[in-house]
């Protein structure tokens, strides 16, 4: 196909000639062209007409991917053991993306067994005014309560396990509160944290059964997966 493409482009390989370009030095190549491609910042000319996101400087989505590779590569892209798809050999792209101008940040390659938490974008701080918004693999409170005081904000979900009090200090149970109808979000102030006490907004919808029971199938399903038990809150 390479052969074929190039051909196009009137440059004549064989396709020997490229199979033997498949080496370490074409890999480093390869990987330093595409840093110097994602160091170019592409972003909107002007910013998106939503009321919504303009009440912030930005709003910023962080999420990864894992690409299993072959065993051959373990040592150059460790993996976290386990089944195909978390093998010997993986690696893990994490990006940036600001919904208010479109602006994309990485992908930034490392290791397949690198966590989110350990984010190579950690150590890049977001602008005041500026939302934060990511997945359960970057909950961090410590961090959460850090972005606060240096004058951001955090929409995350909660962790099954996550335990809550109530701005006073007593603890607080949610099944303790007032049920509402489906549809409807509920909101009211917590600390979190076991070491923060950190105070946020707690939003809770309530989803039809169906939904609820869909959402149990797939914990049961990824608890199977993963050789451990479904938490009682979680389900």
């Amino acid at each position: 196909m390479l052969a074929s493409t190039a051909a196009t482009r009137r440059v004549q390989v064989t396709d020997t000639a490229v199979q033997k370009r498949f080496s370490q030095p074409c890999a480093h190549f390869l990987h330093a062209v595409l840093e110097e491609m994602t160091s170019v910042i592409v972003e909107a000319d002007r910013e998106v007409p939503f009321e919504l996101l303009q009440r912030f400087k930005t709003v910023v989505l962080e999420d990864s991917s894992s690409l299993a590779l072959p065993e051959e590569l373990a040592e150059q892209w460790q993996g976290c053991g386990g089944t195909s798809a978390e093998g010997q050999a993986a690696i893990k792209l994490h990006v940036r993306w600001d919904l208010t101008r479109g602006q994309l940040q990485g992908p930034k390659l490392t290791h397949g067994r690198v966590s989110d938490r350990s984010s190579p974008f950690l150590e890049d701080t977001l602008p005041v005014g500026s939302l934060s918004i990511a997945d359960l693999g970057y909950l961090d409170w410590g961090r959460i309560a850090a972005r606060r005081a240096a004058g951001s904000y955090t929409l995350t979900r909660a962790q099954a396990r996550t335990r809550y009090w109530t701005p006073e200090g007593k603890p607080l149970k949610l099944d303790t509160l007032p049920a509402h109808q489906v549809g409807q979000t509920k909101a009211c102030w917590v600390c979190v944290g076991e070491e923060h006490r950190y105070l946020m907004r707690l939003l809770i919808v309530r989803v039809p059964e169906e939904v609820a029971q869909k959402r149990r199938i797939d914990l049961e399903a990824d608890a199977k997966r993963r050789g451990q038990p479904v938490r009682q809150r979680a389900s």
